[in-house]
């Protein structure tokens, strides 16, 4: 896709939320894991661990890491490149 949404699922993340942040983008985008998006604009993939763990939750927004993500912070980036 034309984005990358990367949710890591490593123990740390795994542990301070990471699986509802995974099943939240998957339910906002409609996409499961590994899937992009029917217009092609984004991609859901997961990681087993992206080293960032002292950040958990952490995700990759187009190569970005960002830290210690709710479910607030996912749907806006989401909602900012499928709108």
């Amino acid at each position: 896709g034309k984005h990358t949404c990367l949710v890591c699922l490593g123990t740390a993340c795994y542990i301070k939320g990471a699986g509802q942040l995974l099943a939240t983008a998957e339910h906002s985008l409609n996409v499961k894991a590994g899937e992009t998006t029917l217009d092609g604009n984004v991609s859901l993939v997961t990681a087993r661990c992206i080293g960032s763990c002292s950040m958990a939750p952490a995700l990759i927004f187009d190569g970005e890491a960002v830290g210690n993500v709710n479910e607030t912070v996912l749907r806006k980036q989401l909602e900012g490149w499928t709108n």
